[in-house]
């Protein structure tokens, strides 16, 4: 199973803030972490969301809609 850690999550939203500019920082940790357990989910032992695309895809829509960063949401 692919993971995508919570300190991989804060690297890349580094790496976006240094390209693009804003403020870094996290609104609400357990928002954050919640986003990451939602491409973990799985059902009679199956992933719902197995490769890494599918689990981007969740944890980028979760972070968009629920505003867990500073800024670069």
């Amino acid at each position: 199973m692919i993971t995508i850690t919570f300190d991989q999550l804060l690297h890349f939203h580094h790496k976006i803030i240094e390209s693009t500019g804003g403020s870094a920082g996290v609104r609400e940790r357990s928002v954050l972490e919640s986003a990451l357990g939602k491409a973990e989910i799985t059902f009679d032992g199956q992933e719902l969301y197995p490769g890494l695309t599918r689990k981007i895809s969740v944890i980028t829509y979760s972070l968009i809609k629920n505003h867990c960063f500073v800024d670069g949401n």
